[in-house]
């Protein structure tokens, strides 16, 4: 039988190992990165057990995911969330972050996509990507080709524009109230009646110099 140090000195001794191999194979994936996608990525940075990854296109998405997905090295098999930046004003407005996890290796990777107009779906790939592009589109209005149902998700049917984007109006459009005599919710354009306010329609987050 072993005594409690020779327990002790065999679990150390474990998971040393356990994070030795954790290390070099991440480093092994990060030399593998920089030497087989150099063509669809600008530039490859590391750090605690996670990679950034810039992506050149949105051309190259589809691609680098397929890759990663089916690479033994890598086993990307979750995507865990989707986020999006609004950079108005600039030549590339929309910036998405997409969180991809392997649960074999236990890292994450982080990709990093500049773009202006609409980028592909992950449909194909991950089937948690249906409701984050849903939710990404119903909040900043980016276009994603080829999702099958790509519809509002946290807004009204009928609501008008994308709430999240720096060019929409923190007053709204329309607004919404209980009316009590109707007994029905009565929608109607919003109304701003100072008499006395100036209203300044310029964007502050557009640069004029």
């Amino acid at each position: 039988m072993l005594t409690k140090i020779n327990r002790f000195e065999c679990l150390r001794f474990s998971l040393q190992s356990l994070l030795f191999f954790r290390y070099n194979h991440f480093l092994r994936f990060y030399l593998f990165l920089n030497s087989f996608l150099t063509k669809w990525i600008l530039c490859c940075f590391l750090t605690n057990y996670s990679l950034g990854l810039i992506v050149q296109k949105s051309e190259f998405l589809l691609y680098i995911v397929n890759v990663l997905k089916l690479s033994t090295f890598s086993q990307m098999t979750a995507l865990l969330d989707l986020v999006a930046v609004d950079f108005i004003g600039k030549k590339k407005r929309w910036l998405l972050v997409y969180q991809f996890g392997s649960l074999l290796y236990n890292f994450k990777i982080y990709f990093y996509l500049y773009f202006n107009t609409s980028v592909f779906s992950l449909t194909l790939f991950f089937n948690s990507s249906i409701w984050l592009e849903r939710e990404i589109w119903d909040l900043f209005g980016i276009f994603f080709f080829n999702h099958w149902g790509l519809r509002r998700i946290l807004t009204d049917y009928g609501f008008c524009g994308h709430p999240l984007r720096k060019d929409f109006p923190l007053t709204g459009y329309f607004e919404v109230y209980y009316n009590e005599l109707v007994r029905s919710l009565i929608k109607k354009r919003v109304s701003l009646a100072q008499k006395y306010r100036v209203y300044s329609f310029h964007n502050v987050w557009v640069k004029t110099f």
